[in-house]
């Protein structure tokens, strides 16, 4: 058995990095107001909002809010397929 050094430890493969967790709050945000709100009645600002990230942060991710609609969408059939 080969002894742990400093180099043989890695992180696991499927930790997401923080952009990818950044991106998923919002995904997340947007599907929870979409559902509760609706998709009109939702902005970018309660999105910004309710995953807790910098306004700029959401354009980077996302230029529209069809886009963020698409992302929820994903989301929610890969939840329950």
């Amino acid at each position: 058995m080969r002894p742990l050094t400093r180099t043989s430890v890695s992180l696991p493969s499927a930790m997401p990095k923080k952009s990818e967790r950044t991106r998923q709050r919002i995904v997340e945000a947007a599907n929870r107001l979409f559902y509760h709100k609706g998709y009109n009645q939702t902005s970018f600002s309660d999105v910004v909002m309710a995953a807790a990230v910098p306004r700029g942060n959401i354009y980077y991710y996302f230029k529209t809010k069809d886009e963020i609609l698409e992302a929820a969408i994903r989301y929610r059939t890969e939840r329950i397929s």
